[in-house]
């Protein structure tokens, strides 16, 4: 499964209309894998524990996570903002602002 998300993959699916369609899926980086085996993993242990019953019987028999080791989740990028683009943004000229782009900066001043 590891290596299958980190592949190019093309899939086909039927579209609204019924006709289907192709689409070519990037792979997976690294935190992406890592997300997607977590959220399997935990979805496989929800059904164990929905599906097999304490009073022996046992639906879901083999753990598939038992050898599969997930990891720890990769470092994320650190994206501060530098206080040279701080200043940009806080002394740019009003004027120039104009609607929306004038209130993004207020609110992104207000909540920095």
């Amino acid at each position: 499964m590891d290596k299958y998300l980190r592949t190019e993959r093309t899939i086909q699916r039927a579209n609204q209309y019924g006709n289907l369609v192709t689409t070519i899926k990037k792979p997976l980086k690294d935190s992406g894998v890592h997300h997607y085996m977590r959220d399997l993993r935990t979805l496989f242990k929800q059904a164990m524990t929905d599906f097999n019953d304490d009073s022996g019987i046992i639906r879901i028999a083999h753990y598939l996570f038992k050898k599969f080791k997930i990891g720890d989740p990769p470092e994320t990028e650190k994206r501060n903002l530098k206080v040279e683009d701080l200043k940009v943004i806080r002394d740019i000229d009003p004027t120039l602002l104009k609607g929306r782009a004038a209130l993004a900066r207020d609110v992104f001043m207000l909540s920095f």
